[in-house]
């Protein structure tokens, strides 16, 4: 959507970070490089699925304090988001602490039956290379099952497009992954409006690293 607003019509986007629960939890300057975060108001940690504080750099769940609201105390507020505190400074010359834009939500993590627990960025490289894949959602049911919805051209050969995407599946994840794809006219969002290209209905094991393959 950010490509399309900028490359199309040329209008600069800016992304702000916030929740109900936090208002005004961080923005984005002119250089794009992250989110600068309003400690002041809103100071915020990085934990592990224990809740130990992670290092700069590494990716773990946004845990956020708001002090601000008279009315209510909300300290170590986990949010569900997942991001990383970023190291170096902004060139803007603002000193607020960085943090990495949130790639995903802690529901939306991969656990294979290895106990691997995989980033949904590492998944979404499979699809960015298939011109004619509009939109995809995958569900995974278990550790070793998945379905996957796929929004396509009408002119791309499916059949085709099928055998790739559970090679892909299979070399990245294992073998023992079994993927069951179909093809359908759109996906629905969540109540909030929001679309989720990843839904893990397992549940999360309390340990493991996770992988942030992005790239």
């Amino acid at each position: 959507m950010r490509q399309l607003i900028q490359g199309h019509f040329g209008i600069p986007v800016f992304s702000t970070y916030q929740a109900n629960e936090a208002l005004k939890i961080g923005f984005e300057c002119e250089n794009h490089l992250g989110l600068h975060l309003n400690v002041d108001l809103y100071p915020v940690r990085i934990v592990d699925a224990t809740g130990q504080d992670l290092p700069v750099g590494e990716t773990g769940e946004v845990v956020v304090s708001n002090l601000v609201n008279p009315a209510t105390v909300l300290l170590n507020y986990r949010l569900g988001d997942l991001a990383a505190f970023l190291p170096e400074k902004c060139l803007c010359g603002r000193s607020l602490p960085m943090l990495s834009f949130t790639p995903g939500r802690t529901d939306d993590l991969i656990t294979l039956p290895s106990g691997r627990i995989i980033h949904p960025q590492a998944v979404r490289t499979i699809f960015t290379v298939e011109e004619q894949v509009w939109q995809y959602q995958i569900v995974q049911h278990s550790n070793t099952r998945f379905s996957i919805k796929i929004v396509a051209s009408k002119v791309v050969d499916r059949q085709k497009l099928k055998e790739r995407v559970a090679a892909k599946f299979a070399e990245r994840f294992g073998s023992e992954i079994s993927t069951d794809i179909s093809f359908v006219d759109s996906i629905d969002r969540t109540i909030s409006g929001k679309f989720r290209p990843v839904i893990s209905m397992t549940q999360k094991s309390s340990s493991g690293q996770i992988e942030d393959q992005g790239n």
